[in-house]
């Protein structure tokens, strides 16, 4: 654990991290060599950023009663076979983002249990998938409360011969009146060689609630490129525009850490 702004607030037990008040901090990932749990007490609000490697892990963190998490993953290698698991209390708020930059194989699931009345979460994905990687992101979020609220939002870009697969559910339950839940999933496509799947689903188990979702795969739109071009602009560079539309919002997460901001930059500009 590093950079924490207020050290005397944090609690270190093995893989067990306690964080009681207000705190902001930094870590890398590659230091947690096994699974690892992370707890905000009551009526604290963390602002985390995680950063590295990491495989075959499950990272849980439980938010409790009156409490903010907001969670800012970027890996530019290796994030495969990676569990998520957030468990919100009443009234708890939940903020995840992740830049995925990563190489080769990435298998992750995000599972977001909304525990407490008005417990909400949001949760937004940027995703490169290029050359060979095979990539495929699951995001599970359970209403099991009434008044719950959530918003998945996922981005990608797809070229070469690459895949990538959006998937995942928003479950309201029986119970769980006035809820609202809202995805989001979209995949531009930019070769013929690479494979795409946007499946988000909403369960509905009530009646009283506000849900939608879209999902959207499809290769980069011509109008736009013929647009970009005919004012001077090169293909490839209308196609990183382009690009830097759908992926650069995730940088706002990141704005207390100069140095992931350039290497996300940087990884969107070398596409």
């Amino acid at each position: 654990m590093e950079q924490f702004l207020n050290s005397k607030t944090l609690t270190v037990r093995e893989n067990e991290f306690l964080v009681k008040g207000d705190a902001t901090g930094i870590i890398d990932l590659a230091e947690f060599k096994s699974d690892t749990n992370f707890t905000v007490s009551e009526n604290g609000n963390v602002k985390l950023i995680a950063t590295g490697s990491t495989q075959n892990k499950t990272l849980k963190f439980l938010v409790k009663s009156g409490a903010t998490l907001d969670l800012a993953l970027a890996s530019f290698d290796s994030f495969n076979k990676v569990n998520l698991d957030v468990e919100l209390d009443e009234g708890a708020s939940f903020t995840g983002a992740f830049a995925d930059f990563t190489v080769g194989e990435n298998h992750s699931v995000v599972t977001i249990n909304l525990n407490g009345r008005q417990a909400s979460a949001t949760w937004h994905l940027a995703s490169l998938a290029k050359d060979d990687d095979k990539k495929s992101f699951t995001v599970y979020i359970n209403h099991n409360a009434k008044e719950t609220y959530s918003n998945s939002m996922n981005y990608g870009v797809c070229e070469n011969r690459a895949s990538l697969d959006f998937l995942g559910a928003s479950d309201i339950k029986k119970n769980s009146s006035k809820c609202k839940a809202y995805q989001a999933a979209k995949i531009m496509v930019f070769d013929p060689e690479c494979k795409a799947k946007a499946s988000p689903i909403l369960g509905i188990g009530n009646n009283d609630v506000e849900a939608a979702h879209s999902a959207v795969c499809g290769q980069i739109n011509g109008e736009h490129i013929y647009y970009l071009t005919s004012r001077g602009i090169s293909e490839k560079d209308a196609k990183r525009l382009i690009t830097l539309g759908y992926l650069n919002p995730i940088i706002k997460y990141f704005e207390k850490d100069e140095d992931t901001v350039t290497l996300i930059k940087n990884k969107i500009e070398e596409r």
